[in-house]
């Protein structure tokens, strides 16, 4: 009896030291840098959600910018060079746009925020006010909040101690080579695809031929979510500066929304946002969805919506010449350009 609590004892000891090493590592390493910049290693760009919470709490930035993968291609250094900002970059793939406002609701903790720019996504407001980019897809509440009681989720993840923790560790401290990315291009993907429409046109007609006819937009539920996510900050926050755009897809993806029979809700959500954005003085939106120069040129792309690196770098340099604005008293017109321009388009002429 005596040895069977003997060994139970060192067993709790043995189990409880492990736990306090495994925390203490995570704590130091810190990967996802919630608790401090990464200032004695080179950080590594894990999952966009796990991480994005800390750079926003941490960094020192003025403005940042928002969006999904339409947005994660843009570099630090030409935005802050061309709009004079220094900008933090937390893109998330497949945003949500209750994503997005929590995004905003971090970044406005920042006292030193000015401006917020956000690549807006139509397809962002589909579902539930509040969806997440998967049903079941967890919200790192313990990386977003301000309390430490919960921080035993990360602390104690083995998947932070032994994937992510040692990722830094041997990449910095053993000179082991790692998918190391700089800082000033954090989740860019560009360079790991093929643009050009040799790459992917082909596989845009056998999916179409294959896919089911539905409209996926309900007007009622998209104006809800923008109403609930994204209007309440340009109302709530007359000082700071507002940059929204809409990214230029392809005119195949609008071909798509045109046999998917979603036009007409996309354009009345599209009309919606811009009408209602356009009652405060602190937002710009920009509509880039009109260039037939880019939308027509499919060799800007690596599928029907997602644009090369290149197209990012126009965007910025048009925002900063105030090209493409758009407000209540041109949207209509703009509307109809693209109306034409989709309905035009000869599908045999890619």
């Amino acid at each position: 009896m005596f040895k069977f609590k003997k060994y139970t004892i060192l067993s709790l000891i043995s189990f409880t030291f492990l736990l306090i090493l495994s925390a203490t590592t995570v704590f130091l390493i810190d990967p996802y840098q919630h608790y401090r910049k990464a200032e004695f290693y080179k950080p590594y760009s894990f999952d966009n959600r796990y991480m994005v919470w800390g750079l926003l709490k941490n960094y020192d930035y003025d403005s940042v910018l928002i969006g999904s993968s339409m947005t994660a291609n843009f570099r630090k250094d030409y935005v802050d060079d061309d709009l004079n900002l220094n900008i933090l970059r937390v893109p998330l793939p497949g945003a949500t746009a209750y994503e997005e406002n929590l995004l905003i609701q971090k970044a406005l903790q920042n006292k030193k925020l000015s401006t917020v720019i956000i690549g807006l996504d139509l397809v962002s407001f589909i579902g539930g006010k509040q969806k997440v980019r998967v049903e079941k897809y967890e919200i790192p509440s313990y990386l977003m909040n301000n309390s430490y009681i919960d921080d035993f989720k990360y602390l104690l993840n083995m998947d932070v101690l032994f994937r992510d923790s040692m990722k830094i560790f041997v990449s910095n401290f053993l000179g082991i080579k790692v998918d190391m990315i700089d800082f000033n291009t954090f989740w860019n993907w560009d360079y790991q695809h093929n643009f050009g429409k040799e790459f992917w046109v082909e596989n845009y007609f056998t999916h179409r031929e294959k896919s089911n006819i539905k409209n996926v937009y309900n007007i009622n539920k998209l104006k809800e979510s923008f109403n609930y996510n994204i209007l309440p900050h340009f109302k709530n926050n007359p000082n700071i500066e507002f940059i929204i755009f809409f990214p230029p897809y392809s005119v195949l993806g609008w071909k798509s929304l045109e046999r998917q029979k979603s036009l007409k809700d996309a354009f009345e959500f599209k009309r919606y946002i811009v009408k209602q954005s356009s009652k405060y003085a602190n937002i710009k939106i920009y509509d880039f969805q009109i260039e037939k120069n880019i939308t027509h040129n499919l060799d800007n792309y690596m599928d029907q919506n997602h644009y090369s690196g290149e197209i990012n770098r126009w965007i910025i340099s048009q925002i900063k010449d105030d090209n493409y604005l758009v407000s209540d008293s041109n949207v209509d017109m703009n509307l109809s350009i693209l109306k034409e321009q989709i309905t035009n388009y000869n599908l045999i002429d890619f």
